[in-house]
């Protein structure tokens, strides 16, 4: 099956198994990871800068999706961390499932601990989210959903590059855009250095509230080092081609600003 919704970057080919009865009927549908609609009706709604995919919402829960998915996009082009010629036109496309479940079965991702993801396994990225989340309220859905966009913007989720580069990138842009988001990730990197050690190093995994945080601080400084030449340090690091002389500014800098928290 090919789809190209308002919003996606290339069309998205995705392979269904189909199991038949032996009357002919359609019994089952693989793999795991399937369309939202081949579990459940979907309604599809357009917006200025995408489309919303959901199942489940109410028409309100719907429009301020919408909103949120508008808002998330016109972040993203305001932060201004994209390079030149970035082939981004603030497109989006966002799911939106009844249940963490489903939530599981559209993205691949554990409905337990994961809020939301960027996936590219259709050979294009889209953004899912997991209505398990909805409770942190619409502050933190539309941070996490920025989050997301830089991802979407960036093509991150279809390529390989520096994992903290990827992730403190997008964390930037969204503590950008919320001062919540930027407080409690201050307050997380505090809390980290009054209990361990400096590093010597750059973020290597980005997998806790405290991961991003660090690398949301180790990708600030790289914009408040290299301002306008930030988005070029960026593109290299999204494309695993930063040299040795940019890793070893980055690092100078981020634990320069640890030293200072401290």
């Amino acid at each position: 099956m090919t789809t190209t919704y308002p919003g996606d970057r290339r069309t998205a080919t995705e392979t269904l198994a189909l199991t038949l009865t032996a009357a002919g009927q359609i019994s089952a549908v693989g793999p795991q990871q399937r369309p939202l609609w081949t579990i459940t009706p979907v309604v599809i709604d357009t917006t200025a800068h995408g489309s919303l995919i959901s199942s489940g919402l109410t028409s309100t829960q719907r429009t301020e999706w919408t909103r949120r998915l508008d808002q998330a996009s016109a972040a993203v082009s305001a932060a201004r961390v994209l390079a030149d010629g970035t082939d981004w036109d603030g497109g989006l496309v966002v799911v939106v499932p009844a249940n963490p479940a489903d939530f599981a079965t559209v993205s691949g991702a554990n409905d337990a601990d994961t809020a939301a993801v960027t996936s590219c396994d259709t050979g294009t990225p889209r953004i899912v989210i997991n209505p398990a989340s909805f409770a942190q309220g619409d502050r933190w859905l539309t941070s996490t959903l920025t989050h997301e966009a830089v991802h979407v913007a960036t093509d991150s989720a279809c390529t390989s590059g520096a994992l903290w580069v990827v992730e403190g990138m997008a964390e930037s842009v969204a503590a950008g855009a919320d001062s919540t988001t930027a407080s409690a990730n201050a307050a997380l990197v505090k809390t980290y250095l009054a209990h361990s050690s400096l590093p010597t190093t750059l973020p290597a995994t980005v997998a806790s509230p405290t991961d991003y945080a660090l690398a949301q601080l180790a990708a600030d400084q790289v914009r408040s080092h290299l301002a306008a030449d930030a988005p070029a340090f960026f593109q290299r690091g999204l494309k695993d081609q930063l040299t040795t002389t940019d890793v070893t500014r980055a690092t100078a800098w981020y634990l320069a600003a640890l030293r200072r928290l401290r």
